[in-house]
């Protein structure tokens, strides 16, 4: 009983100093993932793209052309300005579809130009289409200065649904 009542203000004195410094909470939060994995991850509290946006997507539009298939997945992308493994992505639902963040910009590029983010969304007009616009940094994405604009397409998208199903083009 007599260990007990000594080691109890330790642990407890440990606990605060790990607390006031904030490493104990943060630690996590602060991490950054390793260099070398084929896979950088997303913060778990970031949204994931709805499934409707997520599979292989084929360039319609010769303005994205050179930037070859966009493959979206949960929280990552892969697309060759990106690089050839998936990267990481933050996704956010906003008025115009969805916005994604592409985690360490420098790692992507479309014509040696760093890109920060992509907004999607299913066209109105064609449910197999993705419109997809392209922003080089956050002072674009806010002025609306789009980098480039595009049309991808799904070819395994069945023919002849109405917008918003399955098919549609």
């Amino acid at each position: 009983m007599k260990a007990r009542r000594l080691l109890w203000p330790a642990v407890m004195g440990l606990l605060a100093a790990a607390l006031a410094q904030g490493t104990w909470a943060a630690a996590d939060a602060d991490a950054s993932p390793p260099q070398a994995a084929p896979v950088q991850t997303a913060p778990a509290a970031a949204e994931s793209l709805p499934a409707a946006l997520q599979g292989e997507w084929e360039p319609v539009s010769r303005a994205l052309e050179s930037a070859g298939n966009l493959t979206l997945q949960t929280q990552s992308l892969i697309w060759s300005p990106c690089g050839a493994a998936a990267h990481a992505m933050q996704v956010q639902a906003d008025g115009a579809g969805h916005l994604l963040k592409l985690v360490g910009q420098s790692a992507c590029q479309l014509d040696g130009t760093p890109v920060s983010h992509l907004r999607v969304q299913r066209s109105a007009k064609q449910a197999c289409d993705l419109e997809v616009a392209v922003f080089a940094n956050d002072k674009q994405l806010a002025k609306g200065e789009r980098l480039a604009w595009g049309v991808y397409t799904q070819a395994s998208c069945p023919e002849g649904g109405a917008p918003g199903t399955a098919g549609g083009h």
